[in-house]
């Protein structure tokens, strides 16, 4: 972290220095100020910039007037927050440490040529790479946006980050199983995990949602069976904690198919209501990465192998062929409901999605009855043209006669 140093003078005044090392260069660097009030602020920003200051003059310039920097408006604008983790907020300072303050954090708010420096700031992230692929730089863009609107308009007349184009990029693909396909996935599975492969594939919960669950969420003696989703493992400084779903729509009963009442009857047997509905072996909470490393992979890699456990050669048509992530579970899922007619309403309600339209933009192209529906609107417009240039056709008949 950077120092204040408070240095007395020749003519009997006190002055302050501010004194860093650039973890970059490792190059000991120092400001100067006659204000320790001055020299606090300088002292800040260099802590919220990882002791990175790339533009020391803008910064000097902006401390001496008064005007806040870049960094002090986005750490203004993380701690007055309301509504959310304290692990957001640690991410979004990450965000401002890592990928904006060390370029743009000196920068008084003011600053008259920003338009430009967020042009510059969002090509040299997307041609350097900076470790951030097309979804971060969405992620990172948008929260510097919003931090930078609520300067709007104490300090600037505008946000030149606001509806800024940002480049295309490709997400990655959603893979979707047959019910073959997850067969023979699950036939890889080790014996001890494959009732909660089968639970994830069938109610379309995600990870977190599904790790948190406890026995007592569960009302197997309905006549339509079903979990109660409340809430979520969640990420925090020192491991885990389970804390509320992902969004308000997130908390929601799921029904879950028949088949699976005796494999979860057994499952709960003689188990306590605060237990958790699937565990490891040693009855801890299952962990995503762990169950991805010694589970998941495992069993991706055996249903994708040229050759069996006994050597034998599995010919390319009795192979998976696919890579799903576990996630992938979840819109095998979707596929399913929606080949089974299952409206997207509907679907939006079971998979907790905060918005209908979230659910059709993620699963929209597979309803067979919207392809229908567009299809028919073409076909009648084709049909009323052709109808049209029949008349006109009939009409040029009658006129040349």
């Amino acid at each position: 972290m950077a120092s204040i140093e408070a240095r007395p003078r020749k003519n009997g005044t006190i002055g302050y220095r501010v004194v860093w090392r650039d973890p970059d260069t490792k190059k000991k660097d120092s400001l100067a100020f006659d204000d320790p009030a001055d020299a606090e602020r300088a002292k800040k920003l260099l802590d919220a910039n990882g002791q990175r200051l790339n533009n020391a003059t803008s910064a000097m310039a902006a401390i001496r007037k008064k005007v806040p920097t870049i960094a002090a408006i986005i750490e203004d604008y993380v701690e007055h927050l309301t509504g959310i983790e304290t692990r957001t907020k640690k991410d979004y300072r990450g965000y401002a440490r890592n990928h904006i303050n060390p370029y743009l954090g000196a920068f008084p708010i003011d600053h008259d040529g920003l338009d430009k420096l967020a042009a510059k700031w969002v090509n040299d992230r997307w041609d350097e790479g900076e470790g951030m692929g097309g979804k971060t730089l969405r992620n990172v863009h948008s929260f510097l946006s919003a931090a930078i609107g609520s300067a709007v308009p104490k300090y600037r007349p505008d946000n030149p980050f606001h509806g800024q184009r940002l480049p295309e990029y490709v997400t990655e693909e959603m893979v979707f199983l047959t019910h073959g396909e997850f067969s023979l996935l699950l036939s890889k599975v080790r014996d001890y995990y494959k009732p909660a492969v089968r639970f994830l594939v069938s109610t379309g919960l995600r990870w977190g949602e599904f790790a948190a669950l406890n026995v007592g969420d569960l009302d197997l003696a309905r006549s339509t069976p079903s979990v109660r989703v409340v809430k979520a493992v969640k990420r925090a400084d020192n491991g885990h904690y389970v804390g509320t779903t992902k969004t308000r729509r997130g908390k929601r009963t799921v029904s879950i198919p028949p088949s699976l009442v005796p494999e979860l009857a057994a499952l709960t047997f003689n188990r306590t209501q605060d237990e958790p509905l699937f565990a490891g072996p040693k009855g801890a909470r299952l962990r995503e990465n762990n169950f991805r490393d010694r589970v998941w992979k495992k069993a991706v890699v055996a249903a994708n192998a040229d050759r069996d456990e006994d050597g034998r050669f599995v010919p390319l048509a009795l192979r998976l062929n696919k890579t799903p992530r576990i996630h992938d579970l979840r819109h095998t899922h979707a596929s399913w409901q929606i080949a089974d007619d299952v409206d997207l309403p509907t679907l939006q309600r079971r998979l907790g999605h905060e918005s209908y339209q979230t659910t059709v933009d993620i699963y929209g192209h597979l309803d067979p009855r919207q392809l229908k529906r567009s299809a028919d609107a073409a076909e009648a417009s084709l049909r009323a043209f052709t109808s049209a240039e029949s008349l006109r056709a009939a009409d040029l008949q009658l006129d040349g006669s």
